[in-house]
């Protein structure tokens, strides 16, 4: 039996009968125990992948005007695989993800002063979220987790809140393949395709959701109301009986734009032939004039 050192974590292997174990002990040595650290987000990974994906460089990008560098004491990167490979090899791998996180925050965080120290850990697969080997949780284990340790002399942040309607309603267990998502108050002038700010506030919930949850897939349609055997409305910004497909693509632009990687999004017109309501009251009208997500994977 040998003893080493690697990484930051005691290892020990066996050898017997020519055949090489190692069993990784979680110790970490990091002077910043994630115990008592804060999580600030978490960066999940394709299978056997260590690069960011662009929608994650976007995601994290974005995080470093949420934060106040002046109150952060310490990152930490914790990288982590799926139940899948030995365990060697997924704690290498979990170094690399947390690698490329922790180059990634030093290029292109501007607000990180030097005092500022990054550490990096790899968990491997010790830390499953989930045991079970469907891909939906293989998928939710491959993260990285960044922590932040804060001055002790700040408070510490507010508690994460509760998830949005919208976001419990794409991570529920019981949707499926198909289904359709009413975007509530994603509205338009009449006659326009052109996003009201009310809208954007939706859009932008919508887009960490798709960035948090890389694996769901959706296409973006759009329905127009009162118009004669079920023809599309008049844009009056395009002049063309095209209403319901711009406002579609004015969605699917706009979360393209935060960051969301567009091979994961698409986008249909409809026109009038799925009403909704009776569009004799204008309560009706305003129902048939939206625009719906439906789910194309997940």
């Amino acid at each position: 039996m040998l003893i080493r050192k690697f990484h930051g974590y005691f290892v020990i292997e066996y050898y017997k009968m020519k055949t090489f174990f190692v069993l990784i002990f979680l110790i970490t040595i990091s002077l910043h125990a994630i115990a008592n650290d804060s999580l600030l987000t978490v960066i999940h990974f394709p299978f056997d992948v260590h690069e960011l994906s662009s929608s994650s460089k976007n995601f994290i990008n974005k995080l470093q005007y949420k934060i106040n560098p002046q109150v952060i004491k310490a990152i930490v990167v914790v990288g982590h695989t799926d139940q899948l490979g030995t365990d060697e090899y997924n704690f290498q791998l979990s170094i690399r993800r947390a690698k490329a996180v922790y180059q990634f925050l030093k290029t292109h965080w501007s607000t990180l002063s030097e005092r500022i120290e990054i550490d990096i850990n790899g968990m491997g697969k010790s830390q499953l979220l989930y045991i079970d080997s469907s891909e939906d949780s293989r998928q939710q284990n491959r993260r990285v987790e960044i922590y932040i340790h804060f001055d002790d002399y700040y408070v510490q942040p507010r508690k994460q809140r509760p998830p949005s309607v919208l976001e419990q309603q794409m991570t529920n267990p019981r949707l499926s393949v198909n289904d359709r998502i009413l975007l509530s108050n994603v509205n338009f002038d009449r006659g326009k395709h052109t996003l009201l700010p009310e809208a954007k506030i939706i859009l932008d919930n919508l887009s960490d959701i798709l960035i948090t949850h890389p694996n769901i897939k959706i296409r973006i349609e759009g329905h127009v109301c009162c118009t004669m055997n079920d023809d599309d409305d008049m844009d009056v910004e395009t002049n063309q009986k095209n209403l319901s497909v711009m406002r579609s693509y004015m969605v699917y632009n706009y979360l393209i734009n935060k960051g969301v990687d567009f091979n994961r999004l698409s986008y249909i017109g409809f026109a009038h032939k799925f009403p909704m309501a009776d569009e004799s009251k204008v309560e009706g009208q305003d129902i048939n004039r939206r625009v719906e997500i439906r789910i194309v994977e997940k």
